[in-house]
């Protein structure tokens, strides 16, 4: 798992892939101007902005709108799995563990031509 920390080079995985304006730095950056927390994580085939949200009692969630993002072509078998079990356990931001993780697959041009 790596954390994307360049806007250029993230913006151009989204774009790349199929992405929606969902992922986009700009957007992640309206986020961050709202209050919320907010990685760019890369794992494998799959790419994902996720953002954290604030619940009551001290609580979070994540958050990946219209994501992961995903690499078809670089996609493997267990990857899917490991991104959903590895971005909540890694501690991405700071000690908050998540009490759920919410994503929002968006539809990606050409998933069944490139995967299916």
């Amino acid at each position: 798992m790596k954390i994307i920390e360049n806007p250029k080079q993230w913006n151009e995985l989204v774009i790349a892939n199929n992405g929606s304006f969902l992922q986009s730095w700009e957007w992640g950056r309206l986020n961050e101007k709202l209050g919320r927390e907010v990685k760019r994580i890369a794992l494998d085939g799959l790419t994902a902005s996720i953002f954290k949200y604030q619940l009551p009692f001290h609580k979070v969630y994540f958050y990946a709108p219209h994501g992961p993002v995903i690499n078809f072509k670089e996609l493997k078998d267990d990857d899917f799995n490991d991104f959903l079990f590895e971005i909540p356990g890694k501690n991405i931001f700071k000690e908050d563990q998540p009490i759920f993780f919410r994503i929002e697959p968006g539809h990606q041009a050409g998933y069944k031509k490139d995967y299916f």
